[in-house]
């Protein structure tokens, strides 16, 4: 029995291994995101530079990226934001929903790919839950992008090249972690990119 669940899992290893998510990974989707800057963290504290959760459209292919998220900076109160981040305008629009008041900032920071760069290297698979049987088989990928001034680990699941993790170490602003779930491929509503309505008075 032993023998052949390890037969099977071998052959499902071997049967999603051959995607590759540098080539495969979608370029757009929206998903449910964590993100936070563990880099000021104290154990047992939950002082952090920023701390958000979010609902995300993105579309790497104009790189754009919005979202509508419950977000914490520093030491300050919850704010509930939409965030419009436009980087071939390089322009950027956060709209305060409760104040109903929009700022408009010049965005001096590289768009970083969700999926990876050609040049990232496979590092390896990992499985959550049971290899197998009932667990999710995950891609990693690592690199190093100079002209971005950051170091990429990703991690995608292992048959459709979903993203699951995307953590980069920037050389501005230290290390940045984001989980994603809940992705649903492509953008069924493009004005999601449109500048918010408050921001066009």
């Amino acid at each position: 029995m032993l023998a052949l669940l390890s037969v099977l899992a071998l052959a499902a290893v071997s049967a999603v291994s051959a995607n590759d998510c540098r080539t495969d990974a979608p370029k757009a989707w929206l998903a449910n995101v964590v993100a936070f800057d563990p880099d000021h963290q104290l154990y047992h504290n939950d002082t952090t530079d920023y701390f958000v959760h979010a609902h995300m459209a993105y579309d790497e292919n104009i790189q754009a990226k919005r979202t509508i998220e419950m977000a914490v900076v520093g030491n300050d109160k919850p704010e509930l934001l939409d965030v419009l981040e436009l980087f071939d305008r390089k322009e950027a629009y956060v709209v305060n929903i409760r104040a109903k008041t929009c700022q408009k900032f010049d965005i001096k920071y590289p768009f970083i790919p969700v999926s990876p760069p050609q040049f990232a290297n496979f590092t390896g698979m990992t499985t959550i839950g049971v290899a197998g049987l009932d667990g999710i088989d995950l891609k990693q990928y690592e690199a190093r992008d100079e002209k971005a001034g950051v170091a990429l680990y990703q991690t995608y699941t292992a048959r459709d090249c979903i993203p699951v993790r995307h953590d980069f170490i920037s050389d501005d602003t230290g290390f940045h972690y984001a989980q994603l779930s809940d992705v649903l491929v492509g953008i069924p509503d493009r004005t999601v990119f449109d500048i918010p309505e408050v921001c066009r008075k």
